[in-house]
């Protein structure tokens, strides 16, 4: 989605062994907020210095097999006060933080593994 003030939704299979998320920053304000929860509504995984990331995308770093080389680093955490936390009041698991490339402002590449 083009907005900032959205939220997306998706449905991962249970067989998912990497979340990845692409994030272009337009000017202003800027950060990854996930927030996931089982299909119960029972609070799962979170964005959080677990998440490694690049400002640089290489081919294939959404996939699981990627190797993660000298431009990922564990998620920049953004601060307790990131407007992106206080912004969507229905994101309410615990622990989840506004993070991002610490390359940079332009675009982050996130990335989760999953057990």
């Amino acid at each position: 989605d083009s907005s900032w003030a959205a939220l997306g939704s998706v449905s991962v299979p249970l067989s998912t062994r990497v979340i990845a998320a692409k994030c272009v920053n337009r000017g202003g304000g800027f950060g990854i907020v996930a927030d996931m929860e089982s299909s119960g509504g029972k609070p799962g995984m979170v964005s959080d210095g677990s998440w490694i990331c690049s400002g640089v995308a290489l081919s294939g770093w959404e996939k699981p097999e990627f190797v993660e080389g000298a431009n990922w680093k564990q998620a920049k955490d953004l601060g307790d006060g990131h407007f992106l936390i206080n912004k969507h009041a229905q994101m309410t698991s615990p622990g989840r933080r506004a993070i991002w490339s610490s390359g940079g402002e332009g675009t982050a590449y996130c990335r989760k593994k999953l057990n």
